[in-house]
């Protein structure tokens, strides 16, 4: 599959090609986004000095069988919990057809080239990691931020996934967790 990017910033990323910067990408579904999602953003922000971080919000997490309403209602949502001036907050996941990560990692680094780009993720979906497609891709490709979630803590299982060589790194981020989820919101409103 080809991707056709214009001279202009990957669909309105804002992001300056050729400048070094440090993104972190913080994926998923969101469905629906509360407090937690922020508090999380906002750790990795200042804790990991990123210049940036982009919410890809995901169609549909291919590992879950709950349906995600649309993104961009989704994406509005984000954008009424907050307005941090350094969160980029976007859909270019369904813009391209995005189905994995590793697709939208690949065409981030094929166009910003010397951008370093570090995935944010939740202790919770670090399990889940070797069940991603093409999970090498990303392993290799990105630093992991890895930020606690309740139930879920850290554990040396969660590196098994990183046992073979790679350049990449793990690091794992402790902050005040919220007790707010995705899922229990989900129950409330059906």
């Amino acid at each position: 599959m080809r991707y056709c990017f214009s001279s202009q910033p990957l669909y309105k990323l804002h992001i300056p090609i050729g400048k070094n910067l440090h993104i972190g990408l913080y994926g998923g579904s969101f469905n629906p986004p509360h407090e937690g999602h922020i508090r999380v953003a906002k750790t990795a922000l200042k804790r990991l000095k990123l210049d940036k971080v982009i919410w890809l919000v995901s169609p549909q997490n291919p590992l879950k069988s709950d349906k995600a309403g649309s993104c961009k209602a989704r994406m509005a949502l984000i954008r009424g919990l907050t307005s941090h001036p350094k969160f980029h907050i976007t859909d270019i996941e369904d813009i391209f057809n995005f189905k994995y990560s590793y697709q939208t990692v690949r065409a981030l680094k094929k166009r910003y080239r010397n951008v370093t780009f570090s995935f944010i993720i939740g202790s919770d979906n670090l399990l889940t990691l070797p069940r991603w497609k093409n999970w090498h891709f990303l392993r290799d490709s990105c630093d992991f931020y890895v930020v606690a979630r309740p139930h879920t803590g850290f554990n040396v299982r969660f590196l098994k996934a990183f046992t073979t060589p790679s350049r990449c790194k793990i690091f794992f981020i402790n902050h005040p967790m919220s007790s707010s989820s995705s899922t229990a919101l989900r129950l409330q409103i059906k």
